[in-house]
């Protein structure tokens, strides 16, 4: 499943380098992002081949692929938002106020009631700890099933999320509603600059959140919950927190109510196609998924309080 996955993450690496070529766009400061990866490649050859730790050799393993990943997304929304189209904020209000939301009522509202405010702050900046936090604990449960699904799910439902936010972009409400945003909700300077051509280089280290509609934050949240289905306990827990953590999206990050619907109907887009690819033949055996039904009773034996083993993808 790994090298499946690799070969996905590769195959988004390859577009985005032709396209930025074709676009004129560079990315620099790589160093972090290649020393970071090769140092988890290495744990994760070290304790595969050496010290004989599956559950390490994993967790490095499926986090040198997730860092990968996120800088390959990255860039695929900088491409996507240099598509000519005009920006749709306005029209995304009137859509929030035909659905009854006024987005500066709510931010008031949140603002006024501190406790509601500190508790949607921690949900809204749990969603990446929850992410690392999720590879980790699936990866000592020895569920890379799980794992290759979460990241070919983000791997589709970014395609997806990226284009339709290039053909209809938006610079987000703080932006639009000229409100100051928290320190993690910057200004759209990058996505302005790329839609103006007054930037071609950008440093990975530096990366903003340029997509708005569909929400990636919500399609991420549902994701985790997704990935967590037969987990007993933790999966109300999980499916508590992200659905908490989906009502912090509009006062904490500039999301319109839309924005959240929209990228729940990505998420079913993208488990509607990932369940049919793990129904055919050649992913199973790409993935290696008949091997692990045939070791489901092993996967029954180590499978915590209320977990459901077996294969998904």
């Amino acid at each position: 499943m790994k090298a499946a996955t690799a070969c996905a993450i590769a195959a988004l690496a390859i577009c985005d380098w032709l396209w930025a070529r074709h676009a004129g766009l560079s990315f620099s400061h790589w160093t972090q992002v290649v020393v970071l990866t090769g140092l988890l490649l290495a744990i994760g050859f070290f304790y595969g081949s050496f010290r004989r730790n599956a559950q390490l050799a994993d967790m490095a393993l499926w986090g040198a692929l997730v860092a990968a990943f996120s800088v390959a997304a990255a860039i695929f929304t900088y491409l996507t938002a240099t598509l000519p189209f005009p920006l749709t904020d306005s029209e995304l209000v009137n859509i929030d106020a035909g659905l009854g939301f006024s987005w500066p009522a709510w931010f008031q509202f949140v603002n006024s009631h501190p406790l509601l405010k500190g508790l949607f702050v921690i949900l809204y900046t749990s969603l990446l700890p929850e992410c690392a936090a999720s590879i980790l604990y699936f990866a000592h449960r020895r569920r890379n099933d799980r794992i290759a699904e979460f990241l070919f799910g983000a791997l589709i439902s970014i395609l997806i999320t990226a284009t339709i936010s290039g053909i209809f972009p938006a610079r987000g409400a703080f932006a639009h509603f000229g409100v100051p945003g928290p320190a993690w909700a910057t200004y759209p300077s990058h996505l302005l600059a790329l839609r103006e051509g007054t930037a071609a280089s950008f440093s990975v280290n530096e990366f903003q959140g340029i997509i708005t509609m569909p929400s990636y934050h919500t399609v991420l949240a549902i994701l985790i919950i997704y990935a967590y289905r037969g987990c007993g306990r933790l999966f109300a827990l999980i499916l508590a927190l992200n659905g908490l953590m989906l009502l912090s999206l509009p006062s904490e990050g500039g999301h319109y109510v839309i924005d959240v619907i929209a990228g729940a109907a990505v998420v079913a887009v993208t488990i509607a196609i990932s369940s049919a690819v793990a129904r055919t033949r050649w992913w199973r055996q790409l993935s290696g998924a008949n091997a692990m039904i045939h070791r489901s009773a092993a996967g029954k034996r180590t499978s915590g309080p209320g977990e459901k083993p077996g294969v998904s993808f």
